[in-house]
């Protein structure tokens, strides 16, 4: 009868850590299923980033580019005493380019909206003076 009481006791047991490890089989599933999706998660993510940073060094380079120039026009400015229309219209140009690529970056808060208006518009309404030197024979 002992014997038959422990076989019936540790068939029990067998049942009873059985089914917990069958819960906890499917909790390991659940659980890699988890890291998974995770993981996947973390990839897009870090392609997002990557094309974000890649976005971001572009603008930059831009963004410095243009400020190049505006230093560039304005020492040009400072340097001659009487600038000559050609140097004025060149400097509007690149303030006009600069000023145009700071509003398509979002980067224009502190510019006023009517001078960005009135940069953007292009001279060529029939009113811009030709640029070019003349030969008289």
């Amino acid at each position: 009868q002992k014997g038959e009481d422990e076989k019936a006791a540790l068939n029990a047991d067998i049942a009873e850590l059985s089914s917990k490890r069958d819960e906890l089989d499917t909790t390991i599933k659940w659980t890699l299923d988890d890291i998974d999706l995770q993981e996947q998660s973390m990839k897009q993510a870090a392609e997002e980033r990557e094309k974000t940073l890649k976005l971001y060094q572009v603008n930059t380079a831009d963004l410095q580019s243009a400020l190049d120039s505006l230093d560039g026009a304005i020492k040009t400015l400072k340097a001659s005493k009487n600038p000559s229309f050609a140097q004025v219209k060149s400097v509007s140009q690149t303030v006009r380019t600069a000023v145009v690529l700071a509003d398509t970056m979002g980067l224009g808060q502190g510019i006023d909206k009517k001078f960005v208006a009135f940069v953007q518009q292009e001279p060529s309404n029939g009113n811009e003076v030709a640029m070019e030197d003349y030969d008289f024979h």
